[in-house]
């Protein structure tokens, strides 16, 4: 009986294994995703904006204002996709993860009334 455990534990862990990596790797997609759409775009519209902001200082400062607001709004979302790809990629989160699957299939196995069987 005991050996039937360990075998069918072994093939859930491998199971488990095999779920997380894929959820890993779907992560690391989507935060290459960002930062090679999404995050690039918006450095590009920034540095745009700082642009045009020079070429209008002389020109129209009201504009001008308007121009650095979106430039600094632009920065908040640049900042905002660097946190949610740091988020994606963050192995603590990825432990945390691991260790709670581990627990949930490990646990009923080592009860003491799975064991004494």
């Amino acid at each position: 009986m005991l050996l039937a455990a360990g075998f069918a534990w072994t093939t859930r862990l491998r199971q488990e294994r095999q779920r997380f990596a894929l959820i890993l790797g779907e992560r690391a997609r989507l935060s290459r995703e960002i930062h090679d759409t999404l995050l690039q775009g918006l450095v590009g519209v920034g540095l745009q904006c700082d642009a045009i902001g020079d070429d209008l200082e002389q020109a129209a400062p009201a504009t001008q204002a308007r121009f650095l607001r979106l430039r600094r709004e632009t920065q908040r979302y640049i900042k905002e996709a660097r946190h949610a790809i740091w988020r994606l990629r963050s192995s603590a989160t990825d432990r945390q993860e691991l260790t709670a699957v581990l627990r949930r299939f490990g646990d009923p196995v080592t009860e003491p009334a799975a064991i004494s069987r």
